[in-house]
């Protein structure tokens, strides 16, 4: 059974590597720590630095990250005005999304705005926007994301911060896709790309590429007699994959690469012939390497869902429902529960099952499918609950600030400070 795989949005996020997962990156994790070393770094760089280092750790060790982006937030408190605090919140934005941790990750984004309102670093107020605008696209927010977008952006003009406005037409990019506007999907790609090369960073040439590659595969997808159009998507995505081998160690996240692998060997599988299998194996083979070294669960699962679909074409049920009982085992024990992606695998076991001829079984796992089912049914609810929750206190506490704001009385210098939640 092909799993459906929600499309992976390159946060920052966000890309990967295929060799040596473990070592990969750490030419630039290096770099960055000898940075740390000079005594004459300013405090807006120590900050900055250790924002990085929290976004190159996350997939991987994702307390180290909270540690770091911490540790920013203690060097920003000694900073005059608020552009340190405001980008370890913003960095926090992140990795509280990524920890499913809604509450911490909307107080994070009212502390990061409140303090980029104290700094006049456009940059940091453009990143402060930016990640605003990414929380807002992950709860499925599009038309707040992308006025956030788009101010982000207006923050970044004349600030050479081209990898940042890289990510952003990335993100407004991803908003066209899948035949909503194939004009405005390729300009904002295109935009990705120009601003990724000004950028000289290899994670946001990579995800420029993914972006382009995607614009060629949805338009395949709107008229699949255009076989050059999923040539050209191949073409990008798999010079996506050569960069990330060549530049491994510089190379920061790793879930973009699996999703690329992923989808090429999907497109192998899906609108090539079976005399192709070699190729589709050889990338889902990539894809699973990746992800079972940076805790993807998703991507693993997929990619044992394609693998039963091919022992499907050949008959093979019994490997099959190997493949998709094998791929539950390894997420088993994950942090992420995924019920509806297990779900799915235990409907498709449960067709297996029943061409096999296997009624007892096919049964056993429907009733598996309907719990998952219903507890996915669940999770979306709490879910659900608790981002109204969160949104609402984010709302509450900017009202009592706006109205504290106005109560308090000027100093002598005709400005009043004001201590934050934080």
């Amino acid at each position: 059974m092909q799993l459906p795989l929600k499309p992976l949005l390159i946060t920052t996020v966000f890309c990967l590597v295929f060799l040596k997962d473990t070592t990969a990156q750490k030419i630039y994790t290096d770099s960055l720590n000898h940075l740390l070393a000079q005594t004459s770094l300013s405090e807006a760089e120590r900050v900055n630095i250790h924002c990085k280092l929290a976004k190159a750790n996350f997939e991987k060790d994702l307390p180290l990250s909270f540690k770091l982006a911490n540790e920013a937030l203690q060097i920003g408190a000694r900073m005059k005005d608020g552009r340190g605090k405001a980008m370890a919140f913003a960095t926090l934005i992140h990795l509280y999304v990524w920890k499913k941790d809604l509450k911490h990750a909307y107080e994070s984004r009212d502390s990061a705005l409140y303090y980029a309102g104290k700094t006049k670093d456009q940059e940091t107020q453009g990143f402060v926007w930016l990640r605003n605008g990414w929380l807002d696209l992950v709860n499925d927010e599009n038309d707040k994301a992308i006025t956030k977008f788009l101010k982000a952006l207006d923050f970044f003009k004349g600030q050479a911060a081209y990898e940042y406005e890289s990510t952003v037409y990335h993100y407004l990019a991803s908003f066209y896709g899948y035949g909503n506007d194939p004009g405005k999907q390729r300009k904002y790609a295109d935009l990705s790309y120009e601003t990724a090369l000004k950028s000289k960073q290899i994670d946001a040439l990579n995800t420029a590429y993914f972006t382009i590659g995607q614009t060629y595969f949805d338009r395949f997808k709107l008229d699949t007699s255009k076989r050059n159009l999923l040539d050209s998507a191949l073409n990008i995505y798999k010079k996506s994959l050569l960069l990330a081998e060549k530049q491994s160690g510089r190379l920061l996240i790793r879930s973009n690469t699996a999703a690329i692998a992923l989808n090429t060997a999907n497109i192998y599988f899906q609108y090539f012939p079976n005399t192709h299998r070699d190729s589709a194996e050889k990338y889902t083979d990539i894809a699973m390497r990746i992800a079972t070294n940076t805790n993807l669960q998703e991507v693993l699962v997929n990619c044992y869902g394609l693998k039963s679909e091919y022992a499907l074409r050949d008959g093979n049920y019994n490997e099959a429902e190997k493949m998709l009982l094998t791929g539950l085992s390894a997420v088993a024990g994950g942090v992420i529960k995924m019920p509806l992606t297990k779900a799915r695998m235990f409907l498709g076991l449960s067709h297996i099952a029943e061409k096999r001829g296997d009624q007892q079984g096919a049964l056993n796992y429907l009733k598996e499918y309907i719990k998952f089912n219903k507890e996915a049914f669940d999770e979306e609810k709490i879910n659900s609950i608790q981002r109204v929750e969160a949104q609402y206190q984010s709302e509450k506490r900017n009202r009592k600030l706006r109205i504290y704001s106005k109560k308090l009385p000027l100093t002598k210098s005709g400005i009043f400070f004001i201590s934050c939640w934080h």
